[in-house]
C-alpha cells in the first residue's frame, strides 16, 4: 500500500457484515502514552465534517447502524491507536449498499486527518472534559484490585522499560498537555507510525486496496518500521513486593520468566502454550486442582502468559496468612513439572483444549485480528493453522524443558491494610 501501510484482507462469505480495523502502534513511553490515550478519546468526538457526537451518531445510524470506535489499547510493550468500523454487507441493504465500505474507510480517514478544530486547535473544552473522563477511567481500573495487583507486578518486573507502562497513560501527566502539543503529536504520529488495516468480509480485494490508498492518510515517505520488542532488564534474583490497600482479600501475583517468547518458532511457542494450560491456565490444571481444590489455600488461582515478554504470571486470591504456603506450593508444582514432566493425559487434554480454542477463533474476527497483529508486532509469521498443527506434535519432554528453565522474577502481594 502507498505510504508504507500494510493491508490484510480476509475475503469470506461467512459473515453478513464487513469489519475494518486500523492500527497505528508506538512503543509505550512516558508522556507519549498519555498523549495518545487522550487523543483516542478526542478523535471519537468528531471530525471537521461531523463536528460532534450527535452528528457522528446520526451518520453511523444512516449507514444502517454501523459501529465506529477509537481506542488506545496495549499489545505487549506497544500502545496502539485502534480505529474500528463495521457495517452490514451491502448485499443485504436496499440502497447505497456498495457505498458502505467506502463511507466507512472515508470516516476513518477523516478521523485521523481532519479532526474537529476550533480556530485551528483542538477544542480546549473537549480536552478538559476528556482529561476528567480519563482520570475517572484510571481510578475505576484501580478499584479492581486484581487488575491493580497484576499491573503493579508488571511495573515491578518491567521497571525502567516500556513494559512498566499502561496504555491509558498517567493522570499526573495530563495537566501538562494542551491543544497545540496534542495536535502536533497527532499529525506527526498519523503520517509516521506503521499502519496496519484489516478488512474482513465479502469484499473485492482490488477495490478495498484502491479505497485504502485514496481515503486513508499516507506518509510523505515510507512509514517507519515497527520497533523491536524491548528486552526486560537482566534478572537480579527473585524480588518480593508487599503492599497494602483497602481490600478484604489479598491478591497474589507471581511473575515467572520463561525461555520462550512470541517470536520463537511455532513449535517452541506451542510447547509454552501447553505448559501454561496444564500448569495453571485451565480448571483442570495442576495449580487449580492441588492448591485450590485439594488444599483449599486460595479462593481462586490461574496462570496466563505475557507472550511478547516471555512471562508466565500466576494470580490468586489469598488470605495473608496463607500467602507463603501458596507461594511454596506454586514453586513446588513448577519444580515437579520441571523434574518429572507432565503425564500423557495432561498433555493430550491441554492439546485438545488449545486446538479447540484456535478452532473457535475461526468465527471470531476480533480474535483473528488479535492473533495476526500480535505476531506482526513480534516479527514472526507463524499462522493459526501452523500453530494448530504444532500443538498436536508437542512432546511431553518439551513442556518439561520449559518448566525446568522457568524462574521466579517477582512475588507481588496486595494485602489488607492491617496485614501490612
Amino acid at each position: 500500500m502507498a505510504g508504507g501501510g500494510q493491508l490484510h484482507i480476509r475475503q469470506t462469505t461467512r459473515f453478513k457484515s464487513v469489519w475494518v480495523d486500523l492500527f497505528l502502534p508506538q512503543l509505550l513511553q512516558p508522556v507519549a502514552v498519555t498523549q495518545l490515550a487522550l487523543l483516542s478519546r478526542l478523535l471519537e468526538r468528531g471530525t471537521r465534517r461531523l463536528p460532534d457526537l450527535r452528528a457522528l451518531n446520526q451518520y453511523t445510524d444512516w449507514l444502517y447502524g454501523a459501529a465506529f470506535s477509537v481506542q488506545s489499547v496495549a499489545f505487549g510493550p506497544f500502545q496502539l491507536l485502534h480505529l474500528h468500523y463495521d457495517a452490514v454487507d451491502g448485499a443485504f441493504v436496499p440502497r447505497d449498499g456498495d457505498d458502505l465500505l467506502e463511507r466507512g474507510l472515508g470516516l476513518l480517514g477523516e478521523v485521523l486527518a481532519e479532526p474537529f478544530l476550533e480556530d485551528g486547535q483542538l477544542p480546549q473544552a473537549r480536552i478538559e472534559q476528556e482529561k476528567a473522563s480519563l482520570r475517572r477511567f484510571v481510578e475505576s481500573l484501580l478499584n479492581d484490585r486484581s487488575l491493580l495487583a497484576q499491573r503493579r507486578c508488571m511495573e515491578c518486573i518491567g521497571a525502567d522499560t516500556p513494559w512498566a507502562l499502561a496504555p491509558h497513560g498517567s493522570p499526573a501527566e495530563l495537566s501538562h498537555l494542551d491543544g497545540a502539543s496534542l495536535l502536533s503529536f497527532l499529525r506527526n504520529f498519523v503520517i509516521d507510525a506503521p499502519m496496519d488495516i484489516y478488512v474482513c468480509g465479502d469484499v473485492d480485494t482490488e477495490q478495498v486496496a484502491d479505497l485504502c490508498v485514496s481515503l486513508l492518510p499516507a506518509a510523505h515517505d515510507d512509514r517507519r518500521a515497527c520497533a523491536e520488542i524491548p528486552q526486560l532488564l537482566p534478572l537480579a534474583g527473585p524480588q518480593q513486593i508487599l503492599e497494602s490497600a483497602d481490600v478484604s482479600q489479598g491478591r497474589l501475583v507471581l511473575g515467572f520468566r520463561t525461555p520462550i517468547r512470541l517470536g520463537a518458532t511455532v513449535a517452541e511457542y506451542a510447547a509454552l502454550m501447553l505448559m501454561n494450560l496444564l500448569f495453571g491456565g485451565d480448571a483442570y490444571s495442576r495449580l487449580y486442582n492441588h492448591i485450590r481444590e485439594q488444599l483449599g489455600l486460595c479462593y481462586h488461582i490461574a496462570s496466563y502468559l505475557e507472550p511478547m515478554a516471555g512471562l508466565l504470571l500466576v494470580e490468586a486470591g489469598v488470605e495473608p496468612e496463607h500467602r507463603s504456603a501458596v507461594v511454596e506450593q506454586v514453586l513446588q508444582e513448577l519444580r515437579e513439572l520441571g523434574t518429572h514432566g507432565p503425564s500423557r493425559a495432561e498433555v493430550e487434554r491441554a492439546q485438545a483444549l488449545a486446538r479447540q480454542r484456535l478452532d473457535g477463533a475461526e468465527d471470531d474476527r476480533e480474535s483473528l485480528v488479535h492473533f495476526h497483529h500480535a505476531r506482526r508486532l513480534a516479527g514472526t509469521n507463524g499462522s493459526r493453522l501452523q500453530l494448530h498443527a504444532a500443538l498436536a506434535a508437542v512432546p511431553a519432554e518439551a513442556v518439561q524443558s520449559i518448566a525446568a528453565t522457568t524462574v521466579l522474577d517477582t512475588e507481588y502481594f496486595l494485602g489488607p491494610q492491617e496485614s501490612a
